[in-house]
């Protein structure tokens, strides 16, 4: 027989504490994306600072076209340039950051946000694959940071 309070009810054992509740699928997953991000932060950080200088052709298309959206919207339009990489970077270069700082910062986002974008369609992926999805997350920051 079971014991039961006054009341009819049948104790339940009280949770433990939360220093002692153990990490679920959950907790280990969204650990695992926030030690990718900070990682790819760092790492593409480091790399920034190390090419501080690099300037290539496509860049300066694109930090033109920023500009261009900022004086005037209608002559940013080009059929040779993708605008959203521009759009991005026009924001910032309005206040006054540096068009090369600019740049980096909307890779450096551009970056965080497609690795939380493959680690949130991992988690759509059947149960053996989240085994998985700490050396994939690594394999696709370093194409991230590494990319040319």
């Amino acid at each position: 027989m079971r014991p039961t309070t006054p009341t009819g009810e049948t104790p339940t054992a009280p949770p433990p504490p939360a220093d002692q509740q153990s990490s679920g699928p959950a907790d280990s997953s969204r650990r695992t994306l926030i030690i990718s991000v900070i990682a790819y932060a760092v790492l593409a950080t480091g790399l920034a600072i190390r090419q501080a200088g690099y300037v290539n052709a496509d860049f300066i298309g694109y930090a033109t076209i920023a500009h261009r959206a900022l004086e005037n919207p209608a002559r940013s339009v080009s059929a040779h340039w993708s605008p959203l990489f521009s759009w991005c970077m026009a924001p910032l270069i309005g206040l006054g950051v540096n068009d090369l700082v600019a740049g980096q910062i909307v890779l450096l986002l551009a970056g965080a946000v497609y690795i939380i974008a493959f680690h949130a369609i991992a988690g759509l992926l059947p149960a053996g694959f989240a085994l998985r999805r700490g050396p994939c997350l690594a394999a696709v920051m370093a194409c991230v940071v590494l990319q040319p």
